[in-house]
């Protein structure tokens, strides 16, 4: 487990490579605003600990597990300040440093799908790491992830036959428009469809495609 100090290090290693310099003692200084010394101290822990390889005057290199573990911090980071700066901040940076220690790549994800996947950050125009997943798949908008309220259109199912022919029987079929009424996370999902309300269970729902109504 590392701690968050630990993980700003590794970030501020990630950070200084993407400007194409090899991080060293000095410059890893001057990012984190703390002396050679105390810089020194990490480098020898995180070099111990297994995730960077660092020889004696030399450069600071990632190892595998030390690069996907920074990877995924500074994609948290920017996908954090895409969102507060969808949500109208235009300070997202230092709010950006103090959430990412604690979201999860779960909520990260769903952050991600939220705001398209977004390719760069609107804060410093970096891009953002990709987490490896398929994204065509990953952005596919499903009746679950639609808010209550909202209307979408049927764009198709994903489903065998049987449930196939009994969403044609509850009218949920491709082009209908359905209005999402409520929805339990991992519950069903309440719909009305022309006027009838109908609950779809949570398996089923993530296997109906939709797209928004304009």
């Amino acid at each position: 487990m590392l701690s968050e100090n630990e993980e700003e290090y590794l970030e501020a290693i990630y950070a200084i490579g993407e400007s194409y310099e090899k991080p060293g003692i000095r410059s890893l200084s001057e990012v984190m605003g703390v002396s050679k010394a105390s810089v020194s101290e990490m480098v020898k822990k995180l070099n111990e600990k297994g995730y960077i390889r660092h020889e004696r005057y030399g450069a600071i290199v990632f190892t595998p597990e030390g690069l996907d573990i920074a990877r995924g911090i500074k994609r948290k980071h920017r996908l954090l300040e895409s969102f507060l700066y969808f949500l109208g901040k235009k300070e997202v940076h230092d709010e950006a440093c103090r959430l990412e220690h604690g979201i999860s790549d779960e909520s990260a994800d769903a952050i991600c799908r939220f705001l398209g996947s977004p390719d760069r950050c609107p804060d410093d125009g970096r891009a953002i790491p990709k987490c490896g997943k398929d994204c065509h798949e990953c952005l596919k908008k499903t009746l679950t992830w639609v808010i209550p309220g909202k209307k979408v259109r049927i764009t198709g199912t994903e489903c065998g036959r049987k449930a196939s022919m009994r969403l044609n029987e509850m009218g949920v079929v491709a082009g209908e428009v359905v209005k999402v009424i409520s929805r339990v996370p991992h519950g069903p999902v309440e719909v009305e469809v022309k006027g009838t309300r109908i609950a779809i269970g949570d398996g089923l729902a993530k296997k109906i495609l939709v797209e928004e109504c304009e």
